[in-house]
């Protein structure tokens, strides 16, 4: 009968402290990842997001600002085309109205409507 080699009991305990040993160790540096996560994000993290946030405020403000000084420059230059559009219709018009014979003009007429000579 052979006898099988059994490991003493003082290695199989001195093993199964150090897979403790190892066990703790990684929960320790887990424990110390989550509390250096938790004092990033508790600390400089809002910071940063903060400073980002009024960044940004601060960016639609400005932007906001120039959109109305755009529009009032903008109304003021559509005001300025429309009254000059205005004035050479009204010209081409009064030319007409005295029998000049003009060519059509398609910008100046109503949509639909077709232009019909005047009678001589």
């Amino acid at each position: 009968m052979r006898h099988e080699r059994r490991p003493l009991p003082g290695l199989v305990l001195r093993e199964r402290l150090l897979e403790v040993a190892g066990v703790r160790g990684a929960r320790a540096r887990r424990d110390d990842l989550k509390g250096a996560v938790y004092d990033y994000v508790s600390g400089p993290f809002i910071g940063y997001i903060q400073r980002t946030m009024e960044t940004i405020a601060a960016m639609k403000a400005t932007l906001d600002k120039e959109k109305r000084a755009k529009t009032a420059d903008w109304k003021q230059r559509e005001g300025e085309i429309d009254g000059i559009a205005y004035d050479l219709a009204a010209t081409y018009g009064e030319l007409q109205a005295i029998g000049a014979a003009l060519p059509s003009v398609p910008e100046l007429q109503m949509p639909g409507a077709e232009l019909k000579a005047l009678p001589r």
